[in-house]
Order: structure tokens, then C-alpha cells, then sequence
């Protein structure tokens, strides 16, 4: 149960982040750069938490950050 609420969580923030940096990019008319470097560390975050517990160890890399 808490790997796949952890799972869930790490999704998330990798697409939010991504979300917003495509938002900030591609579809705003003004792109702050406050909203560019939080959609960045979002999904930076979600990401790393996604493959050093999920990915990586079915590979047989990462496993802990």
C-alpha cells in the first residue's frame, strides 16, 4: 500500500510538473520564470523519487537517492 501511494505520488508530480512547464512554454502569453523553474523542480523531483524506487531497481540500477 505504500508503494503505490508513493508510486501515485511521484507520478504526479512528474506530470504537474510537466504540465506547467509545457503551460509556461508553449501556451502562456507571458512565461515568468518562477513558473518555469517550479514546473522544472517538479518534475525533477518526481522523476528522480520514480526512478530510484521504481525503474531503476527493475533494471538493476539506481535504488536509493
Amino acid at each position: 500500500m505504500r508503494k503505490a501511494i508513493g508510486f501515485a505520488l511521484a507520478l504526479a508530480l512528474l506530470c504537474g510538473g510537466t504540465y506547467l512547464l509545457y503551460i509556461q512554454m508553449f501556451v502562456a502569453h507571458v512565461a515568468y520564470l518562477r513558473g518555469l523553474l517550479m514546473g522544472g523542480m517538479l518534475a525533477g523531483t518526481g522523476g528522480l523519487w520514480l526512478w530510484s524506487d521504481y525503474i531503476g531497481p527493475m533494471f538493476g540500477r539506481g535504488g536509493g537517492m
